[in-house]
């Protein structure tokens, strides 16, 4: 591990120490100097980044914090980017927009040079076929009225020959498309409509059933001769 991984640890940072790692230079030997030098003397990016990364914050496209300083009492105030800060979480977000993904903030140079890299002794195509395919995923386009799944197959179809995905007429293997697109997919749910619980489901019928209806009970016949009928008149 180099002295420059320790930086990542944090979660927030100065500007300067930001725009010294987006460069790709350990700020420890560097901040405290770097911008007493002149341009030609800095890391090459830094003061181009150090002023995005300021306009990024005064316009609120970056969350962070700028503080202010005071030179000379004539001059006014001005942002000091040592003392400004940003938050990493949201830097690499936003350097992400920015197109910027290969540097420190993310896969570093070494390890992507390696799982990566076709020329490495373990070099796998499909688990670079993955990687490659959750990056394009950041390009909302490809995100559009579909699922990360289906759109993570489309990616693996238009790319498939790069990564030995195809048979021996070129047609993309289904299967193999299939497998990655689960990796790659981090909504495995979906966004269909959850089925509904079995007890909430009504029961199918698989017999017809015949209504049976009890007859009404019937006195019994009896033997007995029927009563004789009072012809008085009962009042």
């Amino acid at each position: 591990m180099d002295d420059i991984d320790f930086w990542k640890l944090c979660d927030e940072l100065t500007v300067v120490q930001a725009a010294l790692l987006v460069v790709g230079r350990d700020p420890s030997p560097l901040e405290i100097d770097v911008d007493r030098k002149t341009s030609a003397n800095q890391p090459r990016g830094y003061n181009a980044t150090k002023n995005a990364i300021l306009s990024a914050i005064k316009h609120e496209l970056l969350e962070g914090e700028l503080r202010f300083d005071s030179r000379d009492i004539n001059e006014g105030s001005y942002v000091c980017p040592s003392s400004s800060t940003v938050i990493v979480e949201d830097l690499k977000l936003w350097l992400r927009r920015k197109g910027f993904e290969k540097h420190f903030f993310f896969f570093p140079e070494g390890l992507d040079g390696e799982f990566l890299d076709e020329d490495h002794p373990r070099y796998s195509p499909k688990l670079a076929a993955a990687v490659r395919a959750w990056e394009a995923l950041e390009d909302d386009s490809f995100l559009k009225a579909t699922t990360p799944k289906k759109a993570a197959q489309k990616w693996l179809r238009l790319y498939a020959v790069d990564f030995d995905l195809c048979d021996s007429d070129g047609i993309p293997v289904e299967s193999a498309i299939e497998e990655i697109s689960k990796v790659v997919n981090w909504n495995p749910r979906g966004g269909a409509p959850s089925t509904p619980d079995a007890q909430e489901l009504p029961k199918k019928l698989t017999k017809t059933r015949k209504l049976s209806v009890d007859k009404p009970e019937v006195a019994e016949k009896s033997n007995d001769p029927p009563p004789a009928f009072d012809d008085g008149i009962p009042f």
